[in-house]
């Protein structure tokens, strides 16, 4: 059976990735968001398109999907493509040809430097002294 996604499903995605892209400090990509694109496979719940180049983002709710969508199925959907989104460039990277030791050495220090700030700093206030 195949089930359609609203566009009350889709606001929940559009809200859940924000909160994530916030969450990580994604603010320096423009990011699109799309509901009405099919994806291929209905297995497919939703994607991430981009060029951490132009530092452009594609989020997709698919349409259509084989299980029944719920809130939260969406939601780690949505947190699931945005860390497509975090990662993509390290992705990009592993698939080059050629890739230069600073290369991968910058990336792997941006990706840090992302979750010291979303993570690290937000998180180990919570945690107090140990």
């Amino acid at each position: 059976m195949v089930y359609k996604t609203t566009k009350k499903h889709f606001s929940v995605f559009m809200e859940e990735a924000g909160f994530w892209i916030n969450f990580f400090g994604l603010h320096q990509w423009d990011i699109s968001f799309f509901h009405d694109i099919p994806i291929e496979a209905d297995s497919v719940l939703a994607c991430c398109i981009a060029d951490s180049d132009a530092m452009q983002c594609s989020l997709m709710l698919n349409p259509f999907w084989s299980d029944k969508p719920t809130v939260e199925n969406i939601r780690a959907a949505a947190f699931h493509e945005v860390c497509e989104n975090l990662l993509g460039k390290t992705d990009s990277l592993a698939k080059a040809r050629y890739v230069t030791v600073d290369e991968i050495n910058s990336e792997r220090h941006s990706v840090i430097s992302i979750l010291y700030n979303s993570v690290y700093r937000k998180c180990r206030p919570l945690l107090g002294k140990s």
